[in-house]
């Protein structure tokens, strides 16, 4: 039997440990944000729905850390409910919080994507319109039935992240099979987004099944404290480097096409000014193409823009 202040100890240290990962990921973010792909000029457009989301997690993240500190610094052997109900109150509303956030933007960049399809997302958006009251029920509720409700708040965490994911991908699969040289670029925008998917899932099924099996008692709940410190951090993370890989892989785009208007661009060709007057060189430069569908859909991933 783990003693409850060395289960607050061990969490507190998973979760500072990943706040480091997510600060360095959120200043990089903010970086993609706020300025010009190239040089440190501010965007003439921002996206301040996305700015604001990832400014907002990042608040909650720190509050979260901070009331995980104090609290794990007050508990003190004798003085369980000190420890238990801060962090599963305070603590569950901002962890909660950042979950119906990041689902959000989720939903929103899968209605994007599908042109603005309302019949795409309806079924996620009722499952994260369900998060909100399972959330509330969790918080208020005693015994019993808030164990309920959180269980079904993460179930619909689960499902959400599945559906508009799995939803993502295959549009973005569809189109790589109506591009042509643009394959890898949509390829690499799709591992974005499994990767970001498939990690918000299985820390929350993780979560999940400590809910579920473990006793719920302040002595027993150290595999449910340790994850849930490894799940909190893992929502900012993730969202953050959607933006930043997207953004990086937007400006490694555009690099190469710049340099291929480049090289088109000192070719000589010989071509007739009229009948009998011979050849004239010209230069036979690169024109605008039209924007491909890998650069859209990598655009509305990242902004929903």
């Amino acid at each position: 039997m783990v003693p409850y202040a060395e289960i607050g100890f061990d969490a507190l240290f998973v979760q500072a440990i990943l706040y480091g990962l997510y600060l360095a990921t959120f200043v990089h973010s903010l970086r993609w944000l706020l300025f010009k792909d190239e040089g440190w000029t501010l965007k003439g457009h921002i996206d301040w729905l996305i700015l604001f989301t990832t400014v907002s997690l990042f608040v909650i993240s720190t509050a979260d850390i901070a009331i995980s500190f104090i609290t794990t610094r007050s508990a003190q052997p004798g003085n369980i409910p000190l420890y238990d109900l801060a962090v599963n109150t305070a603590a569950e509303i901002i962890e909660c919080l950042a979950a119906v956030l990041v689902d959000g933007i989720l939903i929103y960049r899968c209605w994007m994507i599908y042109a603005r399809s309302w019949v795409i997302i309806a079924i996620p958006l009722i499952l994260w319109l369900g998060e909100i009251p399972c959330m509330i029920l969790g918080i208020h509720l005693p015994g019993q039935t808030s164990y309920i409700a959180l269980m079904s708040f993460y179930c619909c965490v689960i499902a959400t992240n599945l559906y508009a994911t799995s939803a993502i991908v295959l549009r973005i699969w569809r189109a790589t099979k109506e591009s042509g040289d643009t394959k890898d670029d949509l390829r690499f925008t799709m591992r974005i987004i499994i990767d970001s998917g498939l990690l918000l899932v299985l820390t929350n099924l993780a979560l999940l099944i400590a809910f579920i099996f473990v006793p719920r008692t302040p002595y027993a709940q150290a595999p449910q404290v340790i994850i849930s410190a490894i799940n909190f951090p893992m929502s900012g993370i993730t969202f953050n480097l959607v933006t930043i890989r997207v953004a990086q892989q937007r400006v490694m785009r555009n690099t190469e096409h710049n340099g291929r208007r480049q090289s088109l661009s000192t070719l000589h060709f010989k071509v007739p000014t009229n009948p009998g007057n011979g050849f004239k060189s010209h230069y036979i430069g690169n024109p605008d193409t039209a924007q491909t569908g890998s650069g859209s859909i990598s655009e509305d991933v990242e902004s929903g823009k």
